[in-house]
């Protein structure tokens, strides 16, 4: 989940004890990002290649 959101994405939804393991109840994190957010993502590190 870090390594998701340190790029970008965002929590979305969490599906409260909806997973069970071993006999214990977790929850279940959905995380996504737009495509704009994505194009403009890109574009900002495409500038930073160029300046390097």
């Amino acid at each position: 989940m870090r390594a998701a959101a340190k790029v970008g994405f965002q929590i979305e939804a969490r599906l409260r004890k909806c997973r069970i393991v071993l006999g214990e109840y977790y929850d279940s994190i959905r995380m996504g990002m737009l495509r704009e957010e994505w194009d403009q993502m890109c574009a900002i590190r495409a500038d930073r290649n160029v300046n390097n």
